[in-house]
């Protein structure tokens, strides 16, 4: 934890990797509801769209090398996956095509957000690399558990909920990843 940028990085694994993967669970429930797709279907979208994400874990290199760093890269995704969970949750109920371009959109931005966060805090100390990478995929499956059961709850009260809780899980790892100017020091979240 000492490791300067450590602590925004790891709860940025839990709030956004894990609390988006957790959210993103409910998007059979959703295609149910909104367009009345059964168990075969979900499953060929879900088929999609991990190819989809995956797409974006090879693209990952790229947006790096384009934008200059994991944390931005993550940022980025972030604010997309952010964006897309509120048409899915809050959108998609009156405009059911929005779903065609909020789910691919989301998967490409997970698919290339989630190995530029893993980048950049192996990168923060190569030193405790490992412990790092064990303590981030801990919390991201902390974070995936709590916000798949919150969201659970939240889709049972209405959709809206699940739109409320993603903008507030992405939105709490948004801000602590986000450069921190300290007496003229640029820094991050420690």
């Amino acid at each position: 934890m000492l490791v300067p940028g450590a602590l925004g990085a790891l709860i940025a694994m839990g709030f956004g990797l894990g609390g988006g993967i957790g959210i993103f669970t409910l998007i059979g429930e959703r295609l149910r509801d909104v367009a009345g797709h059964g168990t075969s279907i979900i499953g060929v979208t879900y088929v999609l769209l991990g190819a989809v994400s995956m797409a974006g874990n090879f693209m990952m290199p790229v947006m790096i090398s384009c934008l200059g760093d994991g944390r931005r890269v993550m940022r980025i995704a972030l604010v997309i996956c952010l964006v897309m969970n509120a048409v899915v949750f809050a959108v998609a109920s009156t405009l059911p095509w929005s779903l065609l371009i909020a789910l691919p959109l989301w998967a490409l931005a997970g698919g290339v957000g989630s190995p530029a966060l893993q980048y950049h805090i192996a990168r923060l100390a190569p030193s405790r690399r490992g412990a790092l990478i064990a303590l981030g995929m801990s919390l991201m499956h902390i974070g995936i558990a709590l916000s798949a059961s919150l969201a659970g709850i939240g889709y049972a009260n209405g959709s809206l909920w699940v739109a409320a809780l993603g903008t507030v899980l992405f939105g709490v790892a948004i801000m602590v990843l986000r450069p921190l100017v300290n007496s003229g020091v640029v820094g991050q979240l420690e």
